[in-house]
């Protein structure tokens, strides 16, 4: 019994981490909420990496 409750408390713990992880933004040009981590990424000129933007204006100014 010891394991099933192991395994069902390490689920729980993996679901809270997940939570933990998600980062909502608010898009300062359109103000729609999205999540950071899953915003499509755009080429930023002059840079190597590449910056999430809003998927409904493709604005890279967020407030967190």
């Amino acid at each position: 019994m010891e394991n099933k409750n192991d395994v069902a408390q390490e689920e729980l713990t993996h679901t809270v981490a997940q939570d933990v992880e998600r980062k909502i933004v608010l898009c300062y040009r359109c103000l729609s909420c999205y999540d950071l981590n899953n915003a499509p990424l755009k080429t930023v000129t002059g840079l190597k990496n590449k910056e999430p933007v809003c998927p409904n204006c493709s604005c890279k100014v967020y407030c967190s």
